[in-house]
């Protein structure tokens, strides 16, 4: 299962919301559903991104590393508090 830095802090995200689209020749890019409960948006654009996976033999690798570009306050609500 993946792992989610912001600014250097693990994160969580909503399940089913992180993608990561490799691009060949171009810029990849990654978007994630972050739960805000507290409604501070604390990620901000320019906020450093750092996604780590696990490979085959069990070592973690980097799978995807940018900063915020947008945010959105899009409200999810999921029943009876779902989610991550």
């Amino acid at each position: 299962m993946p792992t989610l830095y912001l600014d250097g802090v693990q994160t969580g995200w909503l399940k089913g919301t992180l993608a990561i689209d490799d691009a060949i020749e171009e810029r990849s890019s990654a978007s994630f559903v972050l739960p805000d409960t507290a409604q501070t948006n604390p990620v901000t654009k320019g906020t450093p991104v750092v996604i780590e996976d696990v490979d085959e033999n069990g070592d973690s690798v980097f799978a995807f590393s940018g900063v915020v570009e947008a945010t959105s306050r899009d409200a999810v609500v999921t029943p009876h508090g779902g989610g991550i």
